[in-house]
């Protein structure tokens, strides 16, 4: 169930805004090679300084086409656990906690990609101030998705009172059930040595 505009809180709307931001930032990146001004020529004077193996630099060149894909794709995926997440109006515990799986995994991929940035400065001898600003993105993306879980801790607060409201009235029906049950046993038991007795007493006569 998607939620209601007028409920969505303001660090929601924060981390739905700002992953699309960082999506556009990244792809500007991907396009740009990290920062890498000359690609070939840094792989070629890192893995293969003879220049005599070409099969070693098409590898390597394939993996930072891979990471770049791979950034991309981690990057979409936050986005959908993000959509997910706020298209989830928590109406009972079970909606809540699927919620927060999408929050979590939101989470775990931003992590991810501050992994892959961290090996592509190693790898690739990128420079640290050109990808420094990136990571920042991720950490606020992260900050803000904390910050939106927080603010449901209010609504989990709710829906755990509902859940043990309902526990009650639930156990209180079923209390109430079989005090029911027992009297109709003890009525069928007052009813049947009543008829027994009128059925002596006439045969007596």
């Amino acid at each position: 169930m998607s939620v209601v505009v007028s409920k969505r809180t303001p660090s929601q709307f924060e981390a739905i805004h700002n992953i699309a931001i960082m999506r556009c930032e990244f792809e500007t990146l991907l396009l740009r090679n990290f920062g890498l001004k000359n690609s070939d020529e840094i792989i070629r004077k890192k893995y293969n300084p003879t220049l005599d193996d070409e099969a070693k630099f098409e590898y390597i060149n394939s993996q930072l086409i891979g990471e770049k894909k791979y950034i991309s794709d981690l990057l979409r995926s936050v986005a959908h656990n993000i959509t997910m997440a706020q298209n989830i109006h928590a109406i009972n515990i079970y909606e809540y906690n699927e919620r927060r799986i999408y929050q979590d995994r939101a989470i775990c991929i931003c992590s991810s990609i501050k992994s892959e940035l961290q090996y592509i400065m190693t790898f690739y001898n990128v420079d640290v101030n050109k990808l420094i600003p990136y990571q920042d993105m991720i950490d606020n993306q992260i900050n803000l998705i904390k910050d939106w879980r927080k603010s449901d801790n209010k609504l989990k607060n709710r829906l755990e009172r509902q859940e043990k409201h309902k526990k009650n009235i639930k156990s209180y029906l079923h209390c109430i059930k079989q005090k029911f049950l027992s009297f109709i046993h003890f009525i069928k038991s007052v009813c049947s040595n009543l008829v027994l007795k009128v059925v002596n007493f006439v045969f007596k006569q």
